[in-house]
Parts: structure tokens; sequence; C-alpha cells
């Protein structure tokens, strides 16, 4: 048989930078950066560097995930990765402090009828201050109402807060995102996260109002039951906030001037789980864009 030789070159990509573990991490901590074509070649060694450029110290790495040391002293803003093949910068920032709602430090739901559990230990803190949600959740879906235990209402009129926009950028572009640590297993029931308009205070009709959109997430729904391993970073586009309580669609979308108040409440969601006492912590609730 004839061979026909022919060179050919393979290209490999910039390294793609997806998203980390956990955003908030503290100097001297190992982030985790998850992405594609983390390559780590003699000639030009993996680079992990940190606003102000300056490089982490790299404990393990595959193609698609490096650990890293922290290096000490940097603030928020957007990391880098660095390969043979090129310097990618990421999307999403490093210790995100961009339009913050609610860190539970000098942010807090204050003047709502329930302002949330905040606590600073059990688990140890990831920063500050954070709101705790437990108790018992029945296992039937719409069985549990338990906004002491589960909820917390951010009313801005009653917060003291101004009459400005939270986030202006179009709704299909951004996301709201925070820190999350499940320490006791969650089998039951989504966290509706509903943001209200700034004259909404001193009710809580919204929340059964079928009539008002809202994220539902309820990441045990797959597998029945869900924990963490420490502190992560959930990010939920505003493009799913398109359901009602129980978890049919809503027939009205979420718009801009509805980005001002925000509830969290642990309920219904319209999925049957299983009766469970979890433990859910969350902080550094933001909105930003993807």
């Amino acid at each position: 048989s004839d061979t026909l030789k022919y060179p050919f070159g393979v290209d490999v990509p910039a390294p793609v930078v997806d998203r980390m573990k956990c955003e908030y991490v503290a100097d001297g901590e190992t982030a985790v950066v998850i992405g594609n074509y983390f390559v780590d070649d003699p000639s030009s060694p993996l680079t992990v560097l940190f606003p102000g450029e300056v490089p982490g110290t790299i404990v393990s790495s595959t193609i698609t995930e490096i650990q890293v040391t922290v290096p000490e002293g940097v603030g928020p803003g957007q990391i880098q990765v660095k390969t043979l093949y090129g310097k990618t910068r990421s999307r999403f920032y490093f210790r995100d402090d961009r339009n913050i709602i609610l860190n539970f430090d000098d942010l807090t739901a204050a003047g709502g009828w329930r302002s949330g559990v905040v606590v600073n230990s059990n688990p140890d803190p990831i920063d500050g201050n954070f709101v705790r949600f437990s108790g018992a959740l029945a296992g039937g879906a719409g069985v549990s109402w338990n906004e002491d235990g589960f909820s917390f209402n951010l009313w801005p009129q009653a917060n003291g807060r101004p009459d400005v926009p939270v986030y202006t950028g179009d709704l299909k572009d951004g996301e709201i995102k925070f820190e999350i640590n499940v320490t006791e297993p969650w089998q039951s029931c989504a966290l509706q996260m509903i943001f209200t308009a700034y004259s909404v205070t001193g009710t809580n009709s919204y929340i059964a109002d079928g009539s008002h959109p809202r994220g539902l997430w309820n990441p045990w729904k797959e597998t029945g039951t869900y924990e963490t391993d420490g502190w992560i970073t959930v990010s939920f586009p505003l493009s799913d906030f398109n359901y009602s309580g129980d978890g049919s669609e809503c027939a009205n979308s979420l718009t801009a001037d509805m980005i001002s108040g925000l509830t969290f409440f642990v309920w219904n969601g319209g999925v049957s789980g299983t009766d469970c006492n979890p433990v859910i912590c969350i902080d550094n609730i933001r909105v930003v864009p993807k």
C-alpha cells in the first residue's frame, strides 16, 4: 500500500478558566480553580496569578483543576491562568465584592420581620458573620413552613437603604452568587430566592403568591441528599427566576425594578423529599454579570 506523509501540528488552546470551587478563600489557604487545558510544561510552568499579578503556589494540578495556595495580601479581582499556550483572565472575581446585597456584617436584613439567624461560628466562617438556616423540614412538597428557622427578609426601605438599582445590566447576562456550607444533610424543600421591589415591606404575602417569579434551587433533587465539603460558591442565573413557589412555571418574568429587596426561604419547590434536619449556612450574596 502507498503511504502519504504529511506534516501537521496540534494546536493546544489557551487555558479555559471556568470557575473556582469557592471564590472566598483566605490568604495561605488552598483555592481550587476549575476549567480546562491546564498544561504544566517544564519550559513554561503552569501559573495562577491573583489580583495584582501576584503568583500563587501550585499545590497540584490536572488538565481540568488547579489547587493553589492563595498568596498573602491579595484583594478582590480577576485571576489569570498562564500556560505555555497562553494566558486567560477569569470572568469571575476572586473575593467578589461587586453588588453585595447581604454579607451579614455591615449589610444585614435588619428591619424585616426576619433578619435570619446570624452567627460567626459552627462552622468556621468564610468571611465574618453568616446566616445559618436550621431546624426540621418535612419531606412532602409544600408541607414545611418554617420561616423562623429557614428564612430572612431584606426590605431595603425598612432597612434604611436608598432606592437605587442593585444590578443595572441585562438580566439575561446576570446571576446571583453566594457562598454556602451545608453541614447536615439537606433532603427536602427548595431554596426559594425571591427579589422584591423597593416598595415591598411589612408583608410576606409574596412568598406564597404564585404570580411572583423566583429562583428555586434544590441540589438534593437528583441524589436525594446534599452536603458540601466546606464552603463553596453557588451561581444561579437570573434568567432562571421564572418559577412559582410550587415549582410550576410563573406567568410573570423577573424585571429589573424587582431586584431591590431579597428573601431567601427554604420551602416547597414542588418536589417531595425526605424528612430532614439540615444546617445550611450562607454568606456574601451578590448579583453580578456572568
